[in-house]
């Protein structure tokens, strides 16, 4: 992949990096309202996005395409999938360079970036909020666009609105590829946890519970999480019992930065027993998301603590910080957060280094137990059955 060239600060905003004349041959934006968190390759948005690229490719249009949002990502990935052009918009944030952003996207979404035209819309400096450039993003991609593609559109949404708002009348409106708009199902937000549990005395390993993950695994692309939406049917692939089933296929335990201290990676476990940590399990919704679901791996804490493992040191918002390594400090305001007892480990835990008579796989019922068992060399226990011993 060919580096693109390195800028001159401060430079155009309104010109176009890499392939410009893209600009020229009637680009083709695809409109979609805000979607489900889970997209499935069965949800009409996303099969319809995708025959509307494929459609827009065919006809030699580039499509108008950006990041932040799966409706904005899944058209960047069928440019690439299909050997598409596209006009890419991304964010111009105070701490990265144009140079940077460009070879970070092109490296995620596979794309050739000399193929492509690349445009920035500013981070407002003072905005907290990762979303404060989406309205320029929006209002910059009608102005791009020859043809205008309307695939799912909320009614009384902003996207609509918007619609009415920047349609000019040199524009095409192609409304083949329309699809009804449909709320997020209630069904995607629910949690199914064990009514029945079986009591786990003496217990003695550290666990990490999965959940399901909003976009790519960790040290997975995007290219690679798109294209496993657009051929899934109407199961989520990155839900917590597929994350689970992958640390198995690995036997790596990845870590994650997200909302850790200097973002460094790390693994989260538990020293609760499985009935202390299903009391815990709950839909969180302010981040749309579960604590953690019921799929998890536990390692017994001797081998664990061998592995690097720590517990985590806990201190009030009102607090002095601790000395130590910031990410091994989580700091807490309302709430019994120290109630987790929570461990970590710094990157990631590689289960090939642990005796296999020291790893349990942990799912909800005997059920599951029979299906993960073909998978796995480890130990699988049902929550609903006691600890035998190995």
């Amino acid at each position: 992949m060919n580096r693109p060239r390195k800028l001159k600060e401060p430079f155009d905003l309104t010109f176009p990096l890499g392939n410009a004349a893209l600009l020229g041959k009637e680009p083709a934006l695809l409109l979609n309202s805000r979607q489900s968190k889970t997209p499935v390759g069965s949800d009409g948005w996303v099969r319809n996005t995708i025959e509307a690229a494929r459609d827009a490719i065919h006809s030699g249009f580039p499509l108008v395409a950006s990041v932040g949002m799966n409706t904005w990502e899944l058209v960047l990935w069928a440019a690439g999938e299909f050997r598409g052009k596209a006009i890419v918009i991304c964010p111009l944030r105070p701490d990265s360079s144009p140079d940077a952003s460009i070879v970070s996207v092109a490296v995620d979404f596979a794309l050739e970036p000399e193929e492509h035209a690349w445009m920035f819309v500013e981070q407002p400096p003072r905005s907290r909020s990762a979303k404060a450039w989406w309205d320029g993003r929006d209002r910059l991609a009608f102005r791009l666009a020859r043809h205008v593609v309307p695939v799912c559109i909320r009614a009384g949404g902003r996207m609509e609105k918007l619609f009415k708002q920047e349609l000019r009348d040199d524009q095409t409106v192609d409304l083949r590829f329309r699809t009804g708009y449909k709320s997020r199902s209630k069904e995607a937000c629910r949690m199914t946890l064990p009514t029945e549990t079986a009591n786990f005395e003496d217990w003695g390993y550290l666990t990490h519970w999965t959940r399901r993950c909003y976009g790519p695994w960790p040290a997975e692309t995007s290219a690679n999480y798109y294209r496993a939406i657009a051929a899934c049917g109407e199961s989520y692939p990155r839900s917590a019992v597929c994350t689970l089933k992958r640390i198995l296929q690995e036997r790596t335990i990845r870590g994650s930065g997200a909302r850790i201290r200097n973002g460094t990676p790390v693994v989260a476990f538990t020293a609760l027993d499985p009935c202390g940590a299903l009391s815990l399990m709950r839909w969180r919704k302010r981040f749309v998301r579960p604590t953690f679901e019921p799929y998890g791996i536990a390692i017994h804490s001797k081998s664990a603590q061998s592995a690097g493992i720590r517990p985590v040191t806990y201190v009030k918002s009102d607090e002095k910080p601790q000395e130590g390594a910031p990410e091994m400090i989580q700091g807490y305001g309302t709430g019994d957060w120290p109630a987790e007892k929570e461990w970590r480990s710094v990157g990631e835990v590689n289960l090939a280094e642990i005796p296999d008579e020291d790893v349990l796989v942990l799912v909800p019922s005997e059920r599951d137990a029979d299906e993960f068992r073909g998978l796995t060399r480890y130990r699988v226990q049902p929550l609903t059955c006691g600890l035998e011993s190995p």
